[in-house]
């Protein structure tokens, strides 16, 4: 079983990355390679000095469970952000809003295990369950947990990893079970170091600011108004910008730049649109206004990025076929 490596690409208003879908509506992600036996899914997140190397704001039932291999890794959550490097281990709870990022320009791996908390007692509502996970999820102090590469624990967490990795490439007889162990390791390691529980802070925060990412997700293709992306939380055009400076540090309208700007980089990755094209989709109007944004955002025009894109790809085949 060959080993998963994550690869970006881009339609309608979805963002599809390998066999995972980001709806480009309520950013939840969704795989689509369910294995009913197994609730668990691992891959390599690999990105080799691309321009931004982003993972775009989105979220998931499932608990996600990584370690930096190389390089440095950025993961913002609303209200935080903490940088992961290489040797450290992170757990992300249930339904946390999150976006990552490579922290610098050099290349960086990460190792990604993504599984539902059902896995680790069946029912999360059962007495074993409500013990040992209801805990963990329902812990808003526990969001987003790191473990330090200096850390002892980091070198173990990072050993159930690599054994769960290599169960899943090899795929014999009764995997799911030695995968199911590990995860089962990993998750009395982050329950027994979780905070103390916290009262749930935020919350109407957290929520409008779903509401109104939703909304620049679904409008991003067309000239929009601060006044429309507030209407979408049913709050002011002023509370709409201080909520997304609590929650996300940015302003609306430079977060709408971004993903235009993220959305129109995964649309230079394929062939099928033209950079004139690409601009009109993604809400800039002209052919020369995107080029200049661009080029601010990644250090190149759109068409030397797709060529810089092509190149790779054609280096790679002449490696293979060699």
């Amino acid at each position: 079983m060959a080993t998963d490596t994550i690869k970006i690409s881009s339609t309608s208003k979805d963002i599809r990355i390998s066999d995972v879908i980001i709806s480009g509506t309520t950013q939840e992600e969704r795989d689509t390679r369910k294995n009913p036996l197994l609730p668990y899914r691992g891959f390599d997140y690999d990105r080799q000095g691309v321009p931004g190397g982003v993972f775009p704001w989105h979220w998931h039932d499932e608990v996600e469970c990584f370690s930096i291999r190389n390089g440095s890794m950025y993961y913002g959550i609303p209200g935080e952000e903490i940088i992961f490097h290489e040797g450290d281990v992170g757990f992300l709870n249930s339904g946390v809003l999150h976006m990552t990022q490579g922290a610098n320009e050099f290349p960086f791996k990460q190792q990604n295990h993504i599984f539902s908390p059902d896995l680790i007692c069946g029912d999360r509502n059962s007495p074993l369950g409500m013990k040992y996970v209801m805990p963990l999820i329902s812990n808003k102090s526990a969001r987003l947990l790191r473990v330090e590469a200096a850390d002892p624990l980091s070198e173990k967490l990072r050993g159930w990893m690599e054994e769960a990795n290599r169960a899943r490439e090899a795929g014999d007889p009764g995997y799911e079970l030695t995968i199911r162990a590990c995860m089962t390791q990993i998750w009395l390691a982050f329950l027994k170091i979780m905070p103390p529980a916290g009262e749930r802070t935020a919350s109407a925060d957290g929520e409008r600011l779903m509401a109104m990412l939703n909304w620049i997700h679904a409008n991003y293709d067309r000239k929009v108004s601060l006044d429309e992306i507030a209407a979408a939380a049913h709050i002011s055009a002023k509370e709409c910008e201080r909520c997304f400076q609590r929650q996300i540090r940015t302003l609306p309208f430079d977060y709408l730049m971004d993903y235009r700007l993220e959305k129109a980089r995964q649309f230079l990755e394929g062939d099928h649109l033209s950079v004139t094209e690409i601009a009109m989709r993604c809400g800039f109007g002209s052919t020369s206004y995107f080029g200049g944004c661009f080029r601010r955002k990644y250090g190149m025009s759109p068409r030397e990025y797709r060529q810089r894109i092509f190149d790779g790809e054609k280096q790679k085949r002449k490696e293979f076929s060699s």
